[in-house]
């Protein structure tokens, strides 16, 4: 007989198959391994049969979902962190930076002084192109008295020629005066749309930033919205009612009118019997005719059953002869 394994074979076999355990163990953040040493998805929560199979789980279809779920929680959580971290920011940096109202009514003064300039300068633009117009008005006036001077000395009459030869200045502007009105018009649309050309987030204040472009605030808008919604919604559930009325109309006018066609039917059928019933009050010998032919029926109905009972007798005797 073999004898039986010593307790120390017994733990270095327990050693070397723990040490063999821990070597193939999965360090990754889901795995989890429970009290009987089966390993396991956190994320997943399922149970992985061994360790070779935990590569393949991972790149499974379920195991990326759930994944992709989790980072996208945590960024709503993140974002929703820096949403209520920045406000206390702001209040605390206020000592050593100016408050959002001051860097507001910084950007707007800088804003304002820039504005500022720029009309200056367009002002000066257009008054040295009003003066060269003006100058180039006078040389052309210049040059037609000179012209008239030599037709005058010529000798030829005022009305020498059928048509009067239109100026140049009438038929095409003079490059001074179309500067004069693209730069009218520039500073035209620099005052009224300066506004709306600023970046978006110019301002850290939504309500503030549609004032400056001269639109409806976001509030006002989605009120507006909801209101037009609203209306629309009545609307819709008026036409609705008064479909719905429109049909329990018509059906109780076909309930009505099948009502009355059955009781007009009825007391047809009941005049007629009232009708039947006076006749033979009046004239009594008709019920008796009436019974009189009733009761020969049911005579004639007699004859023939003994008729055929007869026959079958009849017959049923000459086969009983003939088998004889």
């Amino acid at each position: 007989m073999v004898p039986p394994p010593s307790n120390n074979v017994r733990q270095l076999f327990k050693q070397q198959q723990t040490q063999r355990q821990q070597q193939n163990k999965v360090d990754h953040v889901f795995a989890k391994y429970d009290s009987q040493g089966k390993l396991g998805c956190v994320l997943c929560k399922l149970t992985v049969k061994n360790e070779q199979l935990w590569g393949p789980h991972l790149q499974s279809v379920k195991h990326k979902q759930l994944l992709a779920q989790l980072k996208a929680i945590k960024q709503q959580q993140q974002q929703k962190e820096t949403a209520r971290k920045r406000p206390a920011a702001e209040h605390d940096a206020g000592s050593s930076a100016p408050s959002g109202d001051a860097a507001l009514l910084t950007k707007r003064a800088r804003f304002e002084q820039l504005e500022k300039e720029m009309e200056q300068e367009e002002q000066e633009r257009q008054q040295q192109q009003q003066d060269a117009s003006e100058d180039d008005s006078e040389d052309s006036d210049d040059s037609d008295e000179n012209m008239d001077e030599d037709n005058d000395e010529s000798g030829l009459p005022a009305d020498f020629f059928d048509t009067p030869t239109p100026k140049s200045t009438s038929a095409t502007p003079t490059p001074a005066a179309a500067a004069g009105a693209a730069s009218s018009n520039t500073s035209s649309s620099m005052k009224l749309g300066v506004h709306r050309d600023l970046p978006s987030g110019f301002f850290d204040d939504a309500n503030e930033e549609a004032r400056a472009r001269q639109v409806d605030a976001p509030d006002v808008m989605e009120d507006q919205q909801l209101d037009e919604d609203y209306a629309a919604f009545k609307e819709m559930m008026v036409d609705t009612n008064e479909e719905t009325d429109k049909m329990l109309e018509n059906d109780e006018e076909t309930i009505l009118l099948d009502r009355e066609v059955t009781l007009a039917q009825q007391q047809l059928a009941l005049d007629q019997k009232v009708q039947y019933l006076k006749q033979l009050r009046q004239q009594p010998h008709l019920l008796q005719t009436k019974q009189q032919q009733q009761s020969s029926r049911m005579d004639d109905h007699g004859d023939a059953d003994a008729w055929t009972t007869g026959l079958k007798s009849s017959v049923r005797e000459w086969k009983c002869v003939s088998e004889m």
